[in-house]
């Protein structure tokens, strides 16, 4: 097993998996840049397979969409051990299906989530502190975009301020 890249941003690992004899990625779910790991992982499945590292506790099912490309997408949590790891990617590499048992259990314990992928990781960095300019710069928005995110995520959730989204999201397992 040869790592070939190691990227900070979606927005290079289709430009890195193009240059390398690459047979499987793997992306983490929150990698930050202007492309989702959605768009990402569609654009990727046709190159080499693609295993999503993601959080079961955020309650982000946004990537869980993927699903219909399995055995060409698989999904393990975040917090596996490195043996999980090597062996998940050994099964993607032999075209067996990769699904973490704790993502399982985290997927059919979601609740419906009026939220869309790019709220969600607004609505995650604020939960972490992070101020509309921070959130800005972290997503490559402009802060009017992440202000606009911010009134539809309390339109959605019925909330009166974002402290009181926050809370509603983390209790219904949308972030």
């Amino acid at each position: 097993m040869t790592v070939v890249a190691d990227l900070g941003h979606a927005d290079e690992a289709d430009r890195a998996v193009q240059r390398q004899a690459v047979d499987i990625a793997i992306l983490d779910a929150k990698l930050p840049g202007a492309t989702t790991v959605n768009d990402l992982c569609e654009k990727l499945i046709r190159q080499c397979g693609v295993l999503i590292l993601t959080d079961p506790d955020c309650g982000d099912g946004a990537c869980f969409s993927l699903t219909r490309h399995v055995p060409r997408v698989g999904f393990i949590a975040t917090e596996s051990s490195p043996d999980l790891l090597i062996e998940s990617v050994r099964r993607a590499a032999r075209g067996e299906p990769v699904f973490d048992t704790k993502l399982t259990m985290a997927a059919l314990n979601a609740r419906h989530n009026p939220l869309t992928g790019r709220e969600r990781d607004v609505l995650c960095l604020a939960a972490r502190g992070l101020r509309s300019i921070d959130i800005a710069q972290q997503l490559y928005i402009s802060n009017g975009t992440v202000r606009n995110h911010l009134s539809r995520i309390l339109t959605k959730t019925d909330c009166r301020t974002r402290i009181a989204a926050i809370r509603l999201a983390q209790e219904k397992g949308w972030i």
